[in-house]
Formats: C-alpha cells, sequence, structure tokens
C-alpha cells in the first residue's frame, strides 16, 4: 500500500519480478483468507429474494436439518428460512442499504448442546425491494444468569472488602474516587460516600505530592507501601500504606484509573516504639547491673579478704592461744563463711562478665589429668563424707591443651561437685575423659544420683534456678554453678550437654574442640 497505509513484503518476492505461471495472485489469497474466516465464523447463510441459498459455511450446515423440521413443511418461498417469517416481515428495509439487526426469539442448540440465537439482516434495492437476506446464528447469552453472576461476584467483594483491615478504593483516569470501602469508617470517621467523585489525596494531609504523580502517564504503574499521613474527623493523625495497581481497558487498552488498599499502621508502629524503649530500659538496666557489680566487686571482697585473713590467724593461733576453745570454733565458722561469701561474689561476677562478653581467658598449655586429679582433691572430702566413690578413667599419653587454668578447674570442680551433692549415700560418680574420632577432648561425669526431667534440666541452667528437691539441699548453693561452668566451656569454643533420667542418675559431657588439643 502506498502512502501512510501499511506496506507488506512477502519472503522470496522481489519487486518487480513477474509473476510466475501457475503462482495464485494476491486476489486469489484475499479470497482464499476469507473463505476460511467465514469457515471459522458462527453458522451463516446468504438467501436470496427467492429463497435460495447462495452462500453458506459448515456450520450453518450442521444446523441446517433443525432449520428444517423448524419450517413445517411450510411453502412460502424462504426455503430454509421458513422459520423466520414472522421476523422477515418486521425488517426494517433501507434503499440500497443493510436493514438494522433483528434478533430472533427462536433458539437452536448445535451439536455442542450451545443454544444460539439467530440475527436477521436485509439488503434492499434502489426500489426498496428485498435482494438478500443474512442470517448469523450468534451464541445466546442467558442475561439472568449473567445477572446472578454478577451481583455473587459483587456479593463476594463486599464481603472480603469487609472482612480485610485494609481499605479498598479505586480511581477514574483522573484520580477521582469511584468506590472505598466502608473501613475508612472505622479508620477516619468519615462515610465512604463523602469520598465518591473527589481527589484520593482527600483520604490524606501533608505532603501527598507522590499520590498527584500519579496522574502522569509515565508514573502509571503499580506502587506498593506508599507512606502517607490522614487526619481523623476527631483530628487524631494515622499513618497509612498505600498500594495500587493500574487499570487498562480490555478492548482498547486506555488506561482508567488506578485500584488499591490503603493499610493503617499507626498501632504497629506504637506498638514497635514501644518495643525499642523497653529494649533500651533493659539494656540500660543490664548496663546499670554490670556497673554496679563492678563496683561493689572491691567494696566486698576487701573486707572479706581481711576477715579471711584475721579468722586464719586467730583459727591457727598465730599470736597465741585464744583462751577459750568456743573462740577458736567461732574464728573456724567466720573462716568458713567468708570463703563461701567469697565464692558466691566470684560466681556472681564471672556470670555477669560472661553475660556482658567481658570475660576474657587467661590461656597456656595445660595437662588435663592434672586438672582433673586437683578437681577430684577438692571434692574428695566432701564425697568421703557421705561414703560416695570417685571413679576416674583417663586414656592413656591424653595430649595438653590450650586453656584457662582456673576458667577449666572451676568447671571440673563445679560439675564433681554437684554429682556428690545430688547422689544418695553410698553412690558413684565416674569420670571419663579421652580423645573422640575428630580429636577433641570428651569429658563424661556420671553419677548413679536423682536425674532431672527436661524441665528441671533447663531450670538448673538458668541462673539462680534450683531445682526444688530436699536432696539439692545437703550443701547451700546459688544455683549459678550449672550456667557459669555452660559458660566458662562456651568461651572455649566447647559444647556442654546433660542427659538424665529421674532415679536413674546424670550424664553431664563437655567438649572442647580438637583446635585446643596440642598433638605432639
Amino acid at each position: 500500500m502506498s502512502g501512510n497505509g501499511l506496506h507488506l513484503t512477502f519472503p522470496g518476492k522481489q519487486e518487480g519480478m513477474e509473476m510466475r505461471a501457475g503462482q495464485r495472485t494476491p486476489t486469489d489469497l484475499t479470497v482464499t483468507a476469507h473463505d476460511h474466516l467465514l469457515e471459522q465464523a458462527a453458522p451463516f447463510c446468504v438467501v436470496d429474494r427467492q429463497g435460495q441459498i447462495i452462500s453458506e459455511n459448515a456450520a450453518f450446515g450442521e444446523l441446517l436439518p433443525e432449520l428444517l423440521s423448524r419450517a413445517n413443511g411450510a411453502d412460502n418461498g424462504l426455503g430454509p428460512l421458513a422459520a423466520f417469517s414472522e421476523e422477515i416481515k418486521q425488517l426494517q428495509l433501507s434503499q440500497e442499504r443493510w436493514s438494522p439487526a433483528l434478533d430472533s426469539r427462536l433458539r437452536i442448540v448445535n451439536g455442542a448442546g450451545q443454544e444460539l440465537h439467530p440475527q436477521l439482516r436485509a439488503y434492499a434495492d434502489s426500489e426498496n425491494e428485498l435482494q438478500l437476506l443474512v442470517v448469523r446464528f450468534l451464541p445466546d447469552e442467558d442475561t439472568t444468569r449473567l445477572r446472578r453472576q454478577r451481583a455473587e461476584a459483587r456479593e463476594r467483594f463486599e464481603d472480603i472488602s469487609r472482612l480485610v483491615s485494609d481499605w479498598v478504593w479505586e480511581t477514574d483516569r483522573d484520580l477521582k474516587l469511584t468506590y472505598i470501602s466502608n473501613r475508612v469508617l472505622e479508620t477516619l470517621g468519615a462515610h465512604p460516600r463523602s469520598f465518591i467523585g473527589r481527589p484520593l489525596s482527600v483520604l490524606f494531609s501533608g505532603d501527598t505530592s507522590a499520590l498527584e504523580n500519579l496522574t502522569r502517564e509515565s508514573s502509571r504503574h503499580p506502587f506498593r507501601d506508599l507512606s502517607l499521613m490522614a487526619k481523623t474527623t476527631d483530628d487524631s493523625t494515622r499513618h497509612i500504606l498505600v498500594s495500587a495497581v493500574p487499570v487498562f481497558s480490555q478492548t482498547d487498552g486506555v488506561f482508567q484509573g488506578f485500584r488499591g488498599t490503603a493499610r493503617d499502621i499507626t498501632e504497629l508502629l506504637s506498638r514497635e516504639a514501644a518495643l525499642r524503649e523497653s529494649i533500651e530500659l533493659a539494656e540500660s538496666a543490664n548496663r546499670t547491673k554490670s556497673q554496679f557489680l563492678a563496683t561493689v566487686s572491691h567494696e566486698l571482697r576487701t573486707p572479706l579478704n581481711a576477715i579471711i585473713g584475721f579468722s586464719q590467724l586467730m583459727e591457727t593461733e598465730t599470736f597465741g592461744p585464744l583462751g577459750n576453745d568456743t573462740y577458736k570454733g567461732y574464728a573456724q565458722d567466720i573462716l568458713h563463711s567468708a570463703h563461701h561469701l567469697l565464692e558466691l561474689i566470684n560466681d556472681v561476677l564471672d556470670v555477669s562478665k560472661i553475660e556482658a562478653g567481658r570475660m576474657e581467658l587467661n590461656e597456656e598449655r595445660l595437662d588435663f589429668a592434672q586438672l582433673v586429679t586437683s578437681a577430684l582433691r577438692m571434692v574428695r572430702e566432701k564425697a568421703s563424707e557421705v561414703q560416695i566413690s570417685l571413679e576416674t578413667s583417663i586414656e592413656d599419653l591424653l595430649p595438653p591443651i590450650q586453656g584457662d587454668m582456673r576458667a577449666l578447674l572451676q568447671v571440673l570442680v563445679n560439675l564433681l561437685g554437684n554429682a556428690v551433692k545430688f547422689t544418695n549415700e553410698g553412690g558413684q560418680v565416674h569420670l571419663h575423659a579421652g580423645l573422640d574420632s575428630e580429636g577433641c577432648l570428651v569429658c563424661r561425669i556420671r553419677d548413679s544420683g536423682i536425674g532431672m526431667t527436661p524441665e528441671e534440666i533447663e531450670i538448673a541452667l538458668t541462673p539462680f534456678g534450683q531445682v526444688d528437691s530436699q536432696l539439692s539441699r545437703r550443701y547451700s548453693g546459688t544455683g549459678l554453678g550449672l550456667p557459669l561452668t555452660r559458660g566458662l566451656i562456651e568461651l572455649h569454643e566447647g559444647d556442654l550437654t546433660i542427659d538424665s533420667t529421674p532415679g536413674d542418675g546424670t550424664s553431664v559431657t563437655f567438649v572442647l574442640p580438637a583446635s585446643r588439643v596440642l598433638q605432639a
């Protein structure tokens, strides 16, 4: 085509090339294309003034038997269209023009079970005489069913818009509201009808330039969580997040407006602010606690050291006899109480340091077997008092380890002390130490004591947590032993586990990584 029309170049054909023999002309191809399109169309036929069919497609041929049966043998010159004689009389003829379409009340069912309704048009000559009659059989639309489906769809939409916490809204191409759900009444206190026909920005206060930019063609794309402020009828401020998608016509692609939601996050932001404030208060309290413990540690240790020193002098009668054995007993009690209080203070401070991440290890090369021997020496007296046997099995040639001697000795003393403390008279405590297949140091302390439930294990691992048991009161305790022990093991990149059954004893295992085992 020339001018501004569409120009098509067929592959393999060059301009000026002569038509080869037997090659079809563009006109022939056009006829072929028209025939193909007509065969794919709805059933139709064209009838001349004598009632003879002069054009039809295959789909019409399938309907022909039923049309003939509808004619009931009538001989009115209309042939297969005799069933439409009344509709043909109603056609409004125009000279050399097609009449307006006339829908027949007759319904024809095709082979697929689909109802078709005939639509008739006629063409008249210059003397207004009928020349051609065209009948198309179009799929029947059940208007009642469509109305019912639309009503059901709208009901579903209304139910959803009432149940969701977000507003649902819609605008036209000028960003004026055409719909808004009732949820806006709960948030802003104004009825939805008061916003219909008004700009979307009327819902919000402050800077609404982001909404005004949506009218630009370049801004017609989906957006999510646009942050805006809104004023309620009682003049309070709400924080709103707006999301939307553009809507385009399905027929011509013309922009029609936006559909979207709006979510009130005011309460959520308030809760987040309260949570942040609580966290800050907790962190401040923790810092205050750590500062208090650091300050008071010196104030507590100084007089305790004096009490312990003077008590030892009095117990050993360094400067002469006390004069009465009762005073010597008092001095021993003072010395034992001071030692116990000092141990308690040290445990509290160590747990606080571990929790604050301020505990530092003084690492050195250690003989683990010697650590075990030292720990057994410190708990053997308590075990002998209740006739509990202490047994050990340590692998030969156990290599040295890298760690903090004071911390690891405290771990062993705490675990062995607990095993003795919670074992009945005449029971057994067994310690085994060795390397596993990966080169890690594994130490397991097993007792034949009262055991614990999983819930009691959780309590025992909590600072100041004590399992409520009469046996646990054999020796005084603060509930810091296991939490401190686990913290010291974790400082050595190790792991501590507890396996226990009520009435069947407890097994506590700690593992130090292979990186801390110094191979020869």
